[in-house]
């Protein structure tokens, strides 16, 4: 079985993509390139311009903290940049930082494009990355050593529970009903939290019956009754436009027929996903409601938020697929 840490490093050395002085090919004019290891260097004997990865266990092996119901999986990476300053001149140290710093640079990119829950590649819930400077200045030939630390933490559950994280929140064009409605299905990439509280009121009453004690009442069946509420980030392409998607004009009341003076009856497709193999499922909610409200939430140590609210006008329909 081939090690984590010799996977990370082959992919790494793949998608370098630096040329010049930090090169992985030799040239005529430049012998040093930038060599990709899997282990430690040997003490001493380091190669000048070079990436090492460090790792304790394989991918999705090394700490878990376990609860009642699902895992919480967290794998730590640590990978080196090496530079040795050959030239201690000041033109060629500037130069040396700034390819340190450039290297830096093209091995967060090639990580991300592995591994970036932002845009929900890989596996994993959260991401953190934390920088270290190790330089050895006190020397002949200076060496500038940079270590990123990688954490990635993914939520394990049993396989046919669905993930929350993963949900897509998308407005379904074939049953909304408003002036303009969007030409496709439109997704709003930003939602989280999403909140659907739906179910039929109960009204109590006494009757002459005391078998189940007295001033028991039953229970007979009201109206349905049901709320969703979300919160999204502020998004240009969610705001800019004259469709129902929009978020600045979904609330508002319509003027074209069956719906003038009235609220559109917009539809949202909320989408999540389980684990089991070897094909995951997708449970999808199809909600029905007019949104009435929309709340615009501007905190200085924050992104735009808005929270978007609205009255469920018939109960929710379920797909699975």
């Amino acid at each position: 079985m081939v090690s984590q840490a010799t996977e990370i490093r082959n992919i790494i050395e793949t998608d370098w993509s630096l040329t010049g002085r930090l090169s992985k090919t030799p040239a005529d004019n430049m012998k040093e390139i930038v060599r990709f290891f899997d282990r430690d260097q040997v003490l001493g004997n380091e190669w000048p311009k070079a990436v090492v990865v460090r790792k304790i266990n394989d991918q999705m092996d090394e700490n878990r903290n376990l609860h009642p119901t699902f895992t919480e999986t967290i794998d730590k990476y640590e990978i080196t940049l090496y530079y040795r300053v050959v030239d201690v001149q000041e033109i060629s140290y500037s130069e040396a930082l700034d390819d340190i710093q450039d290297m830096a640079t093209e091995l967060q990119r090639i990580l991300k494009l592995q591994w970036d829950p932002a845009t929900g590649l890989g596996p994993y819930f959260t991401s953190n990355y934390y920088w270290t400077k190790n330089d050895l200045a006190d020397q002949a030939q200076p060496e500038l050593r940079r270590t990123l630390f990688l954490t990635l933490s993914l939520l394990e559950a049993p396989p046919e529970v669905y993930l929350g994280f993963k949900g897509v929140l998308a407005l379904d064009t074939s049953d909304t009903i408003a002036d303009a409605p969007p030409a496709s299905d439109y997704t709003y990439t930003q939602v989280y939290q999403v909140d659907i509280t739906e179910g039929y009121e109960q009204i109590p009453y006494l009757t002459k019956d005391t078998s189940r004690g007295r001033g028991i009442p039953y229970l007979g069946r009201g109206l349905f009754r049901g709320t969703f509420t979300a919160f999204t980030q502020g998004k240009k392409s969610d705001l800019l436009g004259s469709t129902i998607d929009k978020l600045t004009n979904i609330y508002k009341t319509q003027n074209f027929a069956p719906q003038v003076g009235l609220n559109a009856e917009v539809v949202f497709l909320q989408s999540n996903v389980n684990t089991e193999t070897p094909t995951p499922s997708t449970f999808t909610s199809k909600s029905f409601m007019k949104i009435n409200q929309i709340q615009e939430i501007s905190y200085v140590e924050d992104l735009l938020v808005y929270r978007f609210s609205g009255t469920l006008t018939k109960p929710t329909e379920y797909i699975f697929s």
